[in-house]
């Protein structure tokens, strides 16, 4: 099987920093500027590349997902780096487990630590719970059950969007629902630092657009998960648990308005 990295960037930050990863097929889209345009390809020994004046995370996952023609992916961005081993820990795990359409595997520090505290220990089928805690450079997956399914990320979500969180989540709801097996497996396959943009509760913006995820994502149960999470959550912020509460309403409401 031929895996492909799917690479996220923009005005050539990935180019600039000079890493080259270790895979033999990469696919790199760079947003340029705010105004769409066609995309112009650029050949590359083992990279394919596309250009597009917009913005937004999700829209530029969109993009790779249109241009992917491999048997698997690996979701990538232009900040992280992989282990030599990873293309093959990917392929193998494939192999292995021919009834998964998407399997997401761990993340490690520079430093090799685990990223996130909460990996479980064996692998097993991912349920709508276990997603809430996968990133995005965890997951790889079958290209044809992605584009058979129709599957997109969400526009108005992730980096760039009106809501800049959440993505990889709601891609994944969105996979479960649609029917596809989704199992997780405990390898690390990528390095990423240990500082996370979806977990600064000093941005009342990302407060708000985790209540607008969770709408997505619950519909009318929103709000009990809402309250939930805020009491986990309101200590790591600035504000009260009440007012952590209420800008996570107010992220819901204008979801509902934006959709």
């Amino acid at each position: 099987m031929t895996l492909q990295l799917l690479i996220a960037t923009m005005n050539g930050q990935f180019f600039q920093r000079g890493y080259v990863p270790p895979f033999g097929n990469c696919l790199v889209i760079n947003q340029v500027g705010d105004q769409r345009s066609e995309p112009e390809p650029s050949a590359r020994e083992h990279v394919q590349v596309f250009h597009y004046r917009e913005k937004g995370l999700s829209r530029s996952r969109n993009r790779a997902l249109q241009h992917a023609t491999t048997d698997l992916c690996l979701i990538g961005d232009d900040d992280v780096r992989y282990p030599q081993s990873a293309e093959n820990i990917i392929v193998d795990a494939f192999n292995n487990n021919p009834s998964a359409d998407i399997i997401t595997f761990q993340a490690q520090t520079p430093d090799g630590a685990l990223l996130n505290k909460r990996y479980a220990a064996r692998q097993h089928g991912h349920t709508r719970r276990s997603i809430m805690h996968v990133s995005s450079c965890e997951i790889a997956f079958r290209t044809a059950s992605i584009q058979s399914a129709g599957l997109r990320f969400d526009e108005h979500f992730g980096l760039g969007a009106d809501f800049p969180t959440g993505e990889e989540n709601i891609f994944l709801l969105d996979a479960l629902r649609c029917g596809l097996n989704i199992r997780y497996i405990p390898v690390p396959v990528v390095v990423h630092s240990a500082h996370s943009s979806g977990s600064n509760f000093f941005n009342h913006d990302l407060i708000a657009a985790k209540g607008a995820m969770f709408c997505r994502m619950f519909g009318a149960a929103s709000w009990l998960v809402s309250l939930v999470f805020a009491f986990k959550k309101y200590r790591l912020s600035n504000v009260s648990y009440r007012c952590f509460y209420r800008l996570m309403c107010r992220g819901s409401a204008a979801y509902r308005e934006a959709r």
